[in-house]
């Protein structure tokens, strides 16, 4: 049986997918991630192999910390962190 990778935070990688998805969809070119709250997941009947993490990430901008109206939710496979996605969440 594989060991399940555990979560230990957000990655540098997925922190700039949440943040040019933040950008594209608000049509700036300063935001950044202040804040998340991360829930593991598991889509298919439970199988251990298949552990997914929800992450919702808070976004602000303008460098004075100006909060953003829009969320961006990450789904980080454990098991190929590579194949993160990001979409906006209002």
């Amino acid at each position: 049986m594989k060991k399940i990778k555990e979560f230990d935070g957000l990655l540098s990688s997925e922190i700039k997918k949440a943040e040019a998805a933040a950008n594209k969809a608000l049509g700036r070119k300063d935001c950044k991630v202040t804040g998340y709250f991360a829930k593991e997941t598991h889509p298919f009947d439970f199988d251990q192999e298949l552990t997914f993490m929800d992450v919702k990430c808070e976004i602000c901008y303008g460098y004075g910390g100006d909060r953003a109206d829009v969320d961006i939710m990450l789904s980080i496979p454990m098991f190929d962190r590579r194949r993160t996605t990001a979409k906006v969440a209002m």
